[in-house]
C-alpha cells in the first residue's frame, strides 16, 4: 500500500525507524548509535531533561554523528566487561520512543552493579531524525546515576563537540 498523505507517510517512517533500531539493539550499543547516525537529518536538536546546557542544542549532522559516536566510545568503558545495553523501541505517531538501559558493573574501585535508564524521544521529519530528547528514568536509583557519571568521568569524560546553536 502506498499513500501520499503526509501524516500517514510520517507514521510509516516512524514505524520503519523503530524496526531498524530494534535490529540495532540486538547488535549492541555501537550499532544502536550508528543506526541513529545513519538516520540524522541535516540538523539535529539534542536536548536533555533536565537541561544539560553544555550538551544541549542544535548540531549539523556531522557534529551530531560525532556526539553519538563519542557516546559509543565512552559509555561502555565506564563499565567492566559485563556491560549490557537494552532498549524497548516503539513508534508513537510520527515519532519514535525508546526506553534504554545501560547495565553492568561500573569500572570504579567499589565495583557497584547499576542500571541507568533513559527515555528517548526521536522527532522525525520526512523520515529523518531532527530531535533527540533524553530524560532520565525515574526508576533509576540516584546512586546508580551518580556512580555512572563518576565512572564516565574517570574514563576520560564525555566531551562531544559543543552545540552550534
Amino acid at each position: 500500500m502506498t499513500t501520499d498523505d503526509p501524516a500517514e507517510v510520517a507514521v510509516m517512517s516512524a514505524i520503519g525507524l523503530a524496526a531498524e533500531l530494534r535490529v540495532a539493539v540486538a547488535r549492541g550499543f555501537s550499532a544502536w548509535n550508528e543506526c541513529l547516525v545513519d538516520n540524522l537529518d541535516i540538523e539535529v536538536e539534542i536536548r536533555h531533561v533536565p537541561a544539560v546546557p553544555h550538551l544541549d542544542g542544535r548540531r549539523d549532522a556531522p557534529a551530531a554523528a560525532v556526539y553519538f559516536r563519542e557516546e559509543s566510545s565512552v559509555f561502555p568503558r565506564a563499565f567492566e566487561a559485563d556491560f549490557r545495553f537494552q532498549a524497548r523501541v516503539r513508534a508513537r505517531g510520527a515519532d519514535v520512543r525508546a526506553e534504554i538501559w545501560h547495565r553492568g558493573t561500573l569500572a570504579l574501585p567499589n565495583r557497584p552493579t547499576v542500571a541507568v535508564g533513559f527515555d528517548l524521544e526521536l522527532g522525525l521529519s520526512a523520515g529523518r531524525i531532527t530531535r533527540v530528547v533524553g530524560t532520565g528514568r525515574p526508576d533509576t536509583a540516584r546512586a546508580d546515576l551518580i556512580g555512572w557519571l563518576e565512572a564516565v568521568r574517570l574514563v576520560g569524560g564525555f566531551d562531544p563537540p559543543p552545540a552550534q546553536r
